[in-house]
């Protein structure tokens, strides 16, 4: 297991509330959150969905969270 999901699950298990965003590549876990693909309009499922790349986005052209999920993404992936 990567260290950072270990790192992850023990602050999880000492009361902390978090998790990380992923793209529809990745498996729904419960410290990984990713789009539900083929969500009814007007759901709940739906408006999650909307937001997960809404977190991602830069708003005012200084955010660095695109850069750092990619960099994450590759991480987790090899």
């Amino acid at each position: 297991m990567h260290p950072l999901y270990e790192y992850l699950r023990n602050c999880r298990q000492h009361g902390e509330t978090l998790w990380m965003l992923g793209d529809s590549g990745y498996p729904q876990r419960n410290l990984l959150m990713t789009p539900i693909l083929n969500a009814l309009p007007g759901t709940k499922d739906k408006i999650y969905t909307g937001v997960v790349p809404a977190a991602l986005a830069p708003t005012d052209g200084t955010s660095r969270a695109p850069e750092v999920f990619n960099v994450v993404s590759t991480t987790f992936r090899t």
